[in-house]
């Protein structure tokens, strides 16, 4: 989990980063770890930060900011 809380922070700041709220592993083998995003403006939203695990450890693949099951999105445009 140290190497994906890292990862968070380091793409958005100590204070965006909250709880880690799970991880959960693809059958390709990697793992992706989330972590609840304490920034105030996005509640609902979490980190998924997936990583490829290594003999020297694990390596950073993506750090994204998603939505979750509560956040607040924009509905879908129509022109």
């Amino acid at each position: 989990m140290g190497a994906a809380r890292d990862a968070a922070v380091a793409e958005s700041g100590e204070s965006w980063v909250g709880d880690h709220l799970g991880v959960t592993s693809g059958a390709d083998g990697l793992i992706t770890s989330a972590f609840a995003c304490a920034a105030e403006a996005y509640r609902g939203w979490y980190w998924a930060v997936v990583l490829a695990p290594s003999p020297a450890g694990a390596t950073v693949c993506e750090v994204v900011l998603l939505p979750g099951d509560d956040a607040l999105i924009a509905p879908v445009w129509v022109p």
